[in-house]
Order: structure tokens, then sequence, then C-alpha cells
């Protein structure tokens, strides 16, 4: 991801934009659900994903592939809403 974050896939910002998002979504892909959920909740709750947490902050990257049903908090709702 901080690969990603950092490389200049265009000049155009919106190329650029489109570039990022389909690597980030390349990426999400290689993970399982019950992958995602673990980073998901090291980014939430761990201090040490604190700086993934600032570089996925605002790029959707979990979209809708987390399952609701596996979350074990009856806020992390909110909390992947605040990642958006």
């Amino acid at each position: 991801m901080k690969f990603i974050h950092d490389e200049q896939f265009s000049n155009n910002s919106k190329e650029n934009e489109q570039g990022k998002k389909k690597c980030r979504g390349l990426l999400r892909a290689q993970l399982s659900s019950m992958e995602l959920l673990m980073l998901f909740y090291n980014v939430v709750f761990s201090e040490k994903g604190e700086k993934f947490k600032s570089i996925i902050k605002g790029t959707n990257f979990f979209d809708d592939h987390l399952i609701e049903s596996k979350f074990l908090w009856a806020n992390d709702k909110e909390e992947l809403d605040a990642l958006k």
C-alpha cells in the first residue's frame, strides 16, 4: 500500500488516481475476507496500524468486502465508515 500511495502512475491527476485505485483493488483481491477483517482491526484498534490507517483513509480500501456479521463490536461499522 505504501508503494501504491507513493507511486506516480501518471502526470494527469485523474489517471493517476485511477491507476492507484486499480492497484489497490488488485492487492485487496489477494486477501481473504478474514485477512481483510484482521487488517481492519489492526488499523482501527492498534497503534502499529496508525501508519497504514493514514495511507488507506479516504481510499475506501475495504469497500464492501468486510462481512459485517463477523464484526466483533457494535461500533465497528462506524469505525469502517470513518475510514472511507
